[in-house]
């Protein structure tokens, strides 16, 4: 795969990325389906990763839906799979001692307001897909007590604990974009940073995947409490390419937050839960 130069801008924005990739795109894209299904042929280029980390804007439904469609691809070559969220593990403590749905929807997770977008239905959702596939290993990891400990070494810490105890499986996670990224940011170290400077991960078993999109919409908490944000059409070189939705694998001559861009044309928000109605 040939080097690029990555431009980071602004990471908590969809516009972060440089002009000039639209040549690197057309012959490098990996088409996903349009219900973000994936063909069998995208097993190959995840083959190599231990780990694959989905990160994501909290309130959308796209990242959940490719965690899930990941581990299906994962199931069709491999005997099983390790799913994780950016979970507490108190939360989900009657869920995980007798997992179906009613425990699930009990759980202290899914039963408190909706914050931050994490326990709405795009969540809930995968976590029904895993809890049904026996072959899948599924665990929660946002685990820190302490404030005085840092939270994503806790859960770096928390997803090695699951390496070693399956230490066949590929690793799969879906947690906030920043605990995503392969660097740290803001000169503190992140959950997949910590990973990558642990030898236990050689270099290279690391796929860590960006969620960009152009328009669309979301559900989160960006310091004024859970709101509706509409994000509104940005044009660039990932919207000319050929595909509405794709994945594009990469290197550069620099550090960068990720190695893997997964490219939606629109983003849709993931609606908050009420099991009361």
């Amino acid at each position: 795969m040939k080097t690029i130069t990555f431009a980071f801008l602004l990471f908590l924005s969809p516009n972060i990325f440089s002009q000039g990739w639209k040549e690197y795109i057309v012959n490098n894209a990996l088409p996903v389906g349009t219900n973000l299904s994936v063909n069998s042929s995208l097993y190959a280029p995840f083959e190599k990763y231990r780990f694959i980390a989905v990160g994501e804007m909290h309130g959308t439904k796209e990242p959940a839906k490719i965690t899930e469609q990941l581990a299906r691809l994962i199931l069709v070559h491999e005997e099983s799979v390790s799913v994780g969220l950016e979970i507490p593990e108190k939360e989900m403590k009657d869920f995980l001692q007798k997992p179906n749905e009613k425990t699930l929807m009990e759980s202290r997770f899914f039963s408190k307001p909706n914050e931050d977008g994490r326990n709405s239905s795009a969540w809930y959702n995968l976590i029904q897909y895993c809890m049904n596939e026996p072959r899948i290993h599924l665990f929660f990891y946002d685990n820190a007590t302490s404030s005085d400990v840092s939270r994503d070494s806790i859960m770096y810490l928390e997803i090695k604990k699951q390496a070693l105890s399956h230490p066949t499986n590929k690793i799969l996670t879906l947690s906030g974009n920043i605990h995503n990224q392969l660097t740290p940011f803001n000169d503190e170290q992140t959950m997949i940073s910590y990973l990558s400077e642990d030898p236990y991960f050689p270099k290279g078993c690391i796929c860590s995947i960006y969620h960009y999109y152009a328009e669309g919409t979301m559900m989160n908490n960006r310091g004024n409490g859970l709101e509706l944000r509409t994000i509104e059409f940005q044009e660039s070189d990932f919207t000319s390419g050929l595909y509405e939705n794709y994945f594009l694998f990469y290197t550069s001559a620099e550090p960068t937050p990720n190695n893997c861009i997964f490219f939606t044309r629109k983003v849709h928000h993931s609606e908050s839960l009420d099991f009361k109605n």
